[in-house]
């Protein structure tokens, strides 16, 4: 996934879309990402391009909020910040039109809005998934590290919702020193999937791209994580057996940082299928076509790998 971070490159994606265009803002919960992305918002805004921040957020939760509130394109911010277009899917860099940015007077420039997406991405992937809900039992003991990232308010309340009982470490937002590595974050959650007695315990990264599992003190992650939550959709019977034989037995490794994943997820959504994220354990959200580890993880529930092994 391409991310560019001259803020040259901000005016240039703005202006591209020109005066009274729409455009939607979202920060990954790290710290001063809130104060980066009121900056790009001031700078979309001083080219007469209004901006709906979402707040907290993720690709996939801009990627929906374009479509829902029909908007222009997004910016997710994050170490670096990603550019969307109009269709939800991450730009790379030579996609970006190279329009000469012009500051408008005061009285021409953009407004700012907000929008609380997390509700509404909530409903609309839980109703996505009602037949596999139903079919499946996903009572669990759960413990989420959400890394204090941009999907801290949607996982617990999905899991929630599916019916497990759920305790989370750093649900808040900037809560995450920024020298804490990734490989702390996989000693804190076996530990804590193993003190509290957990089924099962979920890990996150900050940008809610990345999921991790630990069962029984056993790290699961990459393509075995998404052969698990695979085989959770296969046990539901939600899709057909022709639909699996054909497509989601092939674990196909998309290579998001050569700007593939435009011609991957149209090719995917054609076939009604789904895109697997093989470097970041994670499937693509039926909503958006992006990374979505939260749908991952009810996909990894309903495959019960701490019972089935």
């Amino acid at each position: 996934m391409s991310t560019i971070e001259d803020s040259d490159e901000i005016e240039v994606f703005g202006a591209s879309f020109g005066r009274g265009s729409k455009i939607v803002v979202a920060y990954d919960g790290s710290k001063r990402g809130q104060l980066k992305m009121n900056f790009i918002i001031a700078t979309l805004n001083s080219f007469g391009v209004s901006t709906v921040s979402l707040g907290l957020g993720s690709l996939s939760t801009i990627s929906y909020a374009i479509r829902k509130l029909n908007l222009d394109g997004g910016v997710m911010v994050s170490d670096n910040v990603t550019f969307i277009d109009r269709f939800g899917i991450p730009l790379c860099e030579k996609d970006l039109l190279k329009t000469s940015p012009e500051l408008v007077s005061w009285d021409k420039v953009g407004k700012q809005l907000s929008f609380d997406v997390d509700p509404y991405y909530v409903e609309d992937l839980l109703n996505s998934s009602f037949q596999l809900l139903t079919s499946s039992n996903l009572t669990a003991n759960i413990v989420v590290d959400l890394y204090g990232g941009g999907l801290s308010k949607i996982v617990p309340e999905i899991l929630r919702l599916a019916g497990s009982r759920v305790t989370t470490l750093n649900a808040v937002p900037e809560s995450v020193e920024d020298d804490r590595t990734f490989d702390d974050a996989v000693n804190d959650i076996v530990n804590a999937t193993k003190s509290w007695e957990a089924d099962i315990g979920l890990l996150f990264d900050r940008s809610g791209n990345k999921l991790l599992a630990v069962i029984r003190d056993k790290i699961i992650s990459g393509k075995e994580l998404i052969e698990l939550a695979l085989r959770g959709l296969k046990s539901s019977k939600v899709f057909s057996s022709q639909f699996f034989n054909s497509t989601v037995h092939k674990i196909i490794q998309v290579n998001v940082n050569k700007c593939a994943l435009q011609e991957y997820t149209m090719m995917f959504l054609r076939w009604r299928g789904f895109i697997a994220y093989t470097e970041y354990g994670s499937l693509s959200s039926p909503l958006t076509g992006l990374p979505d580890p939260a749908f991952t993880s009810i996909c990894l529930l309903a495959s019960k790998p701490w019972i089935n092994g």
